[in-house]
């Protein structure tokens, strides 16, 4: 069993998360990022946030890179 990765998404492991500051808010949501490798990611750099549907119904919120 591996621990650490949501139900589901054991087999994609590691992968990259990040913590945003919601501007306006107190909030900070804490997601993966998908699509992006360790090395390319920096300390304040934009993300965009996605929601990612399984098959089983259940919903992650996840963040992708901005498109150019």
């Amino acid at each position: 069993m591996m621990l650490g990765a949501p139900m589901g998404m054991e087999q994609d492991v590691p992968f990259p998360i990040a913590v945003v500051e919601v501007e306006g808010t107190p909030f900070k949501i804490l997601a993966r990022i998908d699509d992006a490798r360790f090395e390319d990611l920096k300390i304040g750099q934009a993300v965009e946030l996605k929601v990612h549907r399984l098959a089983d119904g259940r919903v992650f919120y996840r963040y992708r890179l901005p498109t150019a």
